[in-house]
């Protein structure tokens, strides 16, 4: 098994198909993020706070991606991109983890990027990558 490893200046323009041969697709030795990949959050509340939460779910998983056209395995390579925790909605926002391999001039997001549970604001570290 071999991981594809990505890093330097580079724009992955238009559709292209990352094959890892078994292995990960890397941006700067970190796995990147594809659809599917998911973290934990605490249980949303959003305000004002009802008397228990509707949907205690503390799953967050990637559901679509901004960036199509770049995928690794058959999946869409994550450049921001939509979330669900339970039936809340959040956003992967930009990485900060990787600033220089990008896809349609969108920084690829990699594990550990961050999303944001929109009612209640929570950070959440994505820490696995769905590959």
């Amino acid at each position: 098994m071999a991981d594809l490893e990505l890093n330097g200046t580079l724009d992955l323009v238009g559709a292209v198909e990352l094959t890892a041969d078994g292995g990960k697709v890397l941006v700067n030795t970190v796995e990147a993020l594809v659809e599917d990949a998911s973290g934990t959050a605490p249980a949303p509340v959003p305000l004002p706070q009802p008397s228990s939460p509707a949907d205690q779910s503390t799953n967050v998983k990637c559901v679509k991606s901004l960036g199509a056209g770049v995928t690794a395995g058959g999946k869409t390579v994550v450049t921001t991109g939509l979330v669900l925790q339970g039936i809340w909605p959040g956003m992967i926002i930009r990485s900060t983890q990787n600033q220089r391999v990008t896809a349609n001039m969108l920084p690829i997001n990699v594990k550990q990027d961050t999303a944001v549970i929109f009612p209640s604001g929570s950070s959440v570290p994505i820490d696995t990558t769905g590959q």
